[in-house]
């Protein structure tokens, strides 16, 4: 997992796109806007993680720590 900032006009890596998943595509409502936190109105925040991960109860959380609202999930070990 991480922070997946793109610079505009640069094309993201795609080395590891095969090796991953897009948590929100099943445990979140995707058209929840993630941006900006005072007033969202933007989907662009997604979670990721290795294909082989158990994942659960993802949400957009409604707090303001920063620019972005935080989204969580939970991870079986």
């Amino acid at each position: 997992m991480g922070d997946l900032n793109l610079v505009a006009g640069k094309e993201p890596d795609m080395t590891y796109i095969n090796q991953i998943k897009d948590v929100m595509d099943e445990t979140i409502d995707e058209s929840l806007p993630t941006f900006d936190s005072l007033n969202p109105s933007r989907h662009i925040d997604y979670m990721f993680c290795s294909r082989g991960m158990e994942y659960s109860n993802g949400q957009v959380l409604k707090e303001v720590y920063a620019d972005h609202l935080p989204i969580t999930c939970e991870f079986k070990v």
